[in-house]
């Protein structure tokens, strides 16, 4: 039930300095996913706090660093930016479960409400380690909404800034109808979504490890594996939510 709190307010116009003034992502305090037991990935730190996070990713603990992760519930995407209008202020919504589809829960101008998510160009930032300095650290960007072309707003080491995304990460994946983005490892050709699903999980040759999910159609669920960065098939997918929806479903793997 939507909350029925009205306030007569104006909506205050984006401010002069720093992005996407006026926009705020809820969700920032929501939990880290827990770490992996075996930790995958390069272990050191490539952030302290959340603020080194575009949108509203947190700085979670891998099991042998911190690294910027979605938290649980959140979904991808950013919210748009705020319009300069005056209208009555509604509050619909206090996280991303409780939108709709791709929905995100934003706030946009004074209302915080459902909305249809902008989302994240496609890519993985490199990672930067968390720098010792004594100089401030300043944001030029809140999310990939702030930087030009193909750039994401990243973590640079001191502070978010407009990155390049790493080169094996940034070939555009077929969409396969049912998602809005998905963001799972590159491939050569384009396929459907149940041939995806049959696909078996390639490691690739490079020298990272993430952890990643494919559907195992003798199983019939979606089952964790090693990536190594580059080289895969799209049967790869970040989250294992992302995974069933695409595969466990009916319209995506079927025998």
């Amino acid at each position: 039930m939507k909350l029925g709190l009205l306030l007569l307010l104006l909506a205050a116009p984006p401010g002069p300095s720093g992005p996407a003034a006026g926009q705020r992502l809820l969700g920032r305090d929501g939990e880290c996913p827990p770490p992996s037991r075996v930790p995958v990935g390069r272990c050191d730190n490539f952030c302290s706090s959340d603020e080194n996070c575009p949108g509203s990713e947190r700085c979670c603990s891998t099991g042998c660093g911190r690294e910027c992760r979605l938290p649980i519930g959140a979904k991808r995407g950013f919210c748009p930016q705020a319009p300069d209008v005056v209208s009555i202020c509604l509050v619909e919504c206090s996280s991303d479960s409780q939108c709709r589809g791709n929905g995100k829960c934003c706030s946009i101008g004074c209302h915080v409400q459902c909305v249809q998510s902008v989302p994240a160009k496609s890519g993985v930032c490199p990672k930067r380690k968390v720098l010792q300095t004594f100089a401030p650290c300043n944001n030029s960007c809140t999310d990939d909404t702030d930087c030009p072309g193909r750039n994401k707003c990243c973590f640079t080491g001191c502070g978010l800034g407009c990155l390049s995304p790493d080169k094996a990460t940034m070939a555009p994946l077929p969409r396969t109808g049912r998602h809005d983005h998905l963001d799972p490892a590159p491939s050569d050709s384009p396929v459907s979504s149940p041939h995806i699903c049959h696909l078996p999980p390639v490691h690739g040759p490079c020298r990272e490890r993430y952890r990643r999910y494919a559907y195992n159609p003798a199983m019939g669920t979606c089952q964790p594996f090693i990536y190594s960065g580059c080289k895969g098939n799209p049967n790869n997918f970040e989250m294992v939510e992302e995974c069933q929806k695409v595969c466990q479903q009916p319209g995506g793997a079927k025998e």
